[in-house]
């Protein structure tokens, strides 16, 4: 996977997917598209428990590769989450690694 599979597929359908917490607690819902070459989070507008982001966010390109490898340990049990705080978008991140691989 890499940063512009992200584009195209936020680009051609930009959609509300769900946080994926490791607690058990709900989601949030927030919505993703692409906007000139990058990939922005927006609050939710669709579900009940939808995110509240103001102003809206980029998902910066180069925080991509380590989310994308904190990701892969993290779905395999690491507790990566001292290390996913480098970005403010930690969460943000993880729903779309999910929402893309499934």
């Amino acid at each position: 996977m890499t940063y512009n599979d992200l584009v195209n597929s936020y680009r051609a359908e930009p959609r509300e997917i769900p946080t994926s917490p490791l607690m058990k607690v709900s989601p949030k819902w927030f919505y993703v598209y692409e906007k000139g070459g990058q990939v922005f989070a927006s609050s939710g507008r669709e579900h009940a428990n939808a995110s509240r982001i103001c102003p809206e966010r980029r998902l910066n390109e180069d925080e991509f590769s380590m989310m994308l490898d904190l990701h892969h340990r993290r779905e395999r049990g690491a507790p990566v989450s001292a290390e996913a705080k480098a970005s403010i978008n930690q969460s943000y991140w993880f729903g779309i690694f999910k929402d893309l691989s499934a």
